[in-house]
C-alpha cells in the first residue's frame, strides 16, 4: 500500500506559514513522528469562474450589448474584440504580406489567462465603459450562472 499524499493550502504573512486547516497539519505531524518525507511548494492560481464567462458572455454581451443599437450588425466575437480594445486589452501585431507589405494589426488579449481577480476588474472596467460611452446598462451578475440566462424562481411570476 503506497502512503498516503496530503496537501494542505497556506499563505504566508510576515514569513510565516498560516495554514489553513491547523487540526489537519497536527494529524499530519503525529502521523509523520519519526518518519522522513519531502514537501513541494506549489503556488495555487485561480482561475476564471464558470460564472464569470457566463455573465460576461451571456449577460453583458449577448442580452445587453447585442440588443443594442450600437453594436447593430455586428457579431459576438465582433463585440467582444471591440470591448477588448476600448478598456486597453489588446496588442498590436504586424504581418508581412507579399502584395500589401507591411500589415499592422490589432490582437485582444487571450480572456482565458485573466485570473479570476483580473476577470472581475475586466468586467467593472466593461460595464463602466458600456454605462458611459454607450448607455447600456447589464442586468446584475445573479441573474446569468453558466453562460445562460437565469431566472430566479422566487421572483418569476
Amino acid at each position: 500500500m503506497s502512503a498516503l499524499k496530503y496537501k494542505h493550502l497556506f499563505t504566508i504573512t510576515g514569513g510565516k506559514f498560516i495554514w489553513e486547516s491547523k487540526e489537519m497539519l497536527d494529524f499530519i505531524r503525529r502521523d509523520f513522528e519519526g518518519k522522513k518525507g519531502y514537501a513541494q511548494f506549489v503556488e495555487v492560481k485561480e482561475g476564471n469562474t464558470v460564472d464569470q464567462y457566463g455573465y460576461y458572455f451571456a449577460g453583458i454581451i449577448r442580452e445587453a450589448c447585442m440588443t443594442s443599437n450600437a453594436f447593430a450588425g455586428n457579431t459576438e466575437y465582433e463585440v467582444h474584440c471591440a470591448l477588448m480594445m476600448e478598456t486597453g486589452h489588446s496588442h498590436t501585431s504586424t504581418f508581412e504580406h507579399p502584395k500589401h507589405g507591411r500589415i499592422i494589426y490589432e490582437v485582444p488579449q487571450d480572456i482565458k489567462k485573466f485570473g479570476k481577480k483580473k476577470m472581475a476588474a475586466y468586467v467593472d472596467q466593461v460595464i463602466a465603459l458600456l454605462n458611459s460611452e454607450y448607455q447600456i446598462h447589464p442586468m446584475p451578475s445573479k441573474y446569468f450562472k453558466d453562460n445562460k440566462y437565469y431566472m430566479d424562481p422566487k421572483t418569476y411570476k
